[in-house]
C-alpha cells in the first residue's frame, strides 16, 4: 500500500494563518526544506483574500530555477482549481 507524508502543518492562527513544513511530489526524495504559508486577511465586502507562499532552499545538483519553474506551474494550477471551487477571485498582480 502506497503513502506519502507531504507536508507536516508546524502553525496554526484560526481565520488567519497556516504554516506548513515539508517538499511537495518529487521535491521528498531531495536534499531540501520548503515553508508553505497561507494567509487569510477578512475583507470589507465580507470575502476573504487568500495569500499563498512556498519558499524552498537546499541543494539540487541541476540548479532549483528549472524545479521552481515546475514548481509553480503545479501550484498555479492546484490555485486555479481552488478559485473555482470556492468563486470570485482576483489573481494576484
Amino acid at each position: 500500500d502506497k503513502s506519502a507524508l507531504h507536508m507536516l502543518v508546524t502553525f496554526v492562527d484560526p481565520g488567519k494563518a497556516v504554516h506548513l513544513v515539508g517538499g511537495l511530489g518529487p521535491l521528498q526524495g531531495l536534499a531540501l526544506h520548503g515553508a508553505m504559508v497561507w494567509q487569510f486577511e477578512p475583507l470589507p465586502d465580507g470575502g476573504t483574500r487568500i495569500n499563498h507562499s512556498y519558499r524552498v532552499i537546499g541543494y539540487y545538483p541541476q540548479g532549483l530555477d528549472g524545479l521552481a519553474r515546475v514548481v509553480d506551474q503545479v501550484q498555479t494550477g492546484q490555485l486555479e482549481r481552488l478559485q473555482a471551487k470556492l468563486g470570485k477571485a482576483d489573481r494576484p498582480k
